[in-house]
């Protein structure tokens, strides 16, 4: 049962009651009726009605009605009507018309209308047509259009048009077309061309074939073969090709062959067969056999038996016995780095 005993006298208790027992004496007693017990005396005790006890004297007790009781008396009560009760007295109550009543007096009314009224007085209203009242004046209204109205002085209106008026004055207007007007200006106008118009001139506009045009002047122009067009002037082009192009005049161009171009003249160029190309010329030459080829020079090559190559003399080779011949030289590397060369042995660095 969850005892703790030491010898035959139980220290503390739990018992199947929720009651904390020292020996046989009850020190704190939780009972189903929810009662909190020290020995046979009730301290706190939360019956089923929701009141608090202290013995048999109620302390706070919570009815069905939301009533709050201390003892016999209610001291708050929240009623079903959303009242707030001191003893038989409303404090504050919230009517289901949304007011808020002191006593029998309205102290602030959320009415159907969306009024809020101080009394009999009607503070803040929102009406049904959005308007906002003081009183029986209107101070700020939202119409249906979207105005803002004080009084029956039009202040902010957004029209089904888009157009922003105070007063009857249109101040700004933003058309279907993208157009912000004041008055019946265009200020700003974007057209579905992505143009940005000032009046009927037109700032920057975006074509469809990208342009960024100033006025009808196209300023920079991306088209879609990747150029860039400073009016009808191409300035930087991609082209298909991978070429950049200024004018007419390719600048720079990546072939399909690994080549850059520029103009008709290729700068830099790796083949398929891994050459670097300066014009026709072949710079650098990585060759399948493991070369590097200058022109038709072969520079450095390391060949499938592991000898270093410079043109067709063998300069270092590692062979599978450790030699390589290479015209009259013999050459032979060993594990101290000593280079043997025609019989003689020198340094190898």
């Amino acid at each position: 049962m969850g005892v703790v005993r030491e010898g035959n006298r139980e220290y503390l208790g739990w018992m199947k009651d929720g009651c904390v027992r020292e020996g046989n004496r009850e020190y704190l007693g939780w009972m189903k009726d929810g009662c909190v017990r020290e020995g046979n005396r009730e301290y706190l005790c939360w019956m089923k009605d929701g009141c608090v006890r202290e013995g048999n004297r109620e302390y706070l007790c919570r009815m069905r009605e939301e009533c709050v009781r201390e003892g016999n008396r209610e001291c708050l009560g929240w009623m079903k009507d959303g009242c707030v009760r001191e003893g038989n007295r409303e404090y504050l109550g919230r009517m289901k018309d949304g007011c808020v009543r002191e006593g029998n007096r309205e102290y602030l009314c959320w009415m159907k209308d969306g009024c809020v009224r101080e009394g009999n007085r009607e503070y803040l209203g929102w009406m049904k047509d959005g308007c906002v009242r003081e009183g029986n004046r209107e101070y700020l209204f939202r119409m249906k259009d979207g105005c803002v109205r004080e009084g029956n002085r039009e202040y902010l209106g957004w029209m089904k048009d888009g157009c922003v008026r105070e007063g009857n004055r249109e101040y700004l207007f933003r058309m279907k077309d993208g157009c912000v007007r004041e008055g019946n200006r265009e200020y700003l106008f974007r057209m579905k061309d992505g143009c940005v118009r000032e009046g009927n001139r037109e700032y920057l506009g975006w074509m469809r074939e990208e342009c960024v045009r100033e006025g009808n002047r196209e300023c920079l122009g991306w088209m879609k073969d990747g150029c860039v067009r400073e009016g009808n002037r191409e300035y930087l082009g991609w082209m298909k090709d991978g070429c950049v192009r200024e004018g007419n005049r390719e600048y720079l161009c990546w072939m399909k062959d690994g080549c850059v171009r520029e103009g008709n003249r290729e700068y830099l160029g790796w083949m398929k067969d891994g050459c670097v190309r300066e014009g026709n010329r072949e710079y650098l030459a990585s060759m399948k056999d493991g070369c590097v080829r200058e022109g038709n020079r072969e520079y450095l090559c390391w060949m499938k038996d592991g000898c270093v190559r410079e043109g067709n003399r063998e300069y270092l080779g590692w062979m599978k016995d450790g030699c390589c011949e290479g015209g009259k030289s013999r050459i032979f590397v060993l594990d101290e780095r000593w280079v043997c060369e025609g019989g003689k042995s020198r340094m190898f660095v």
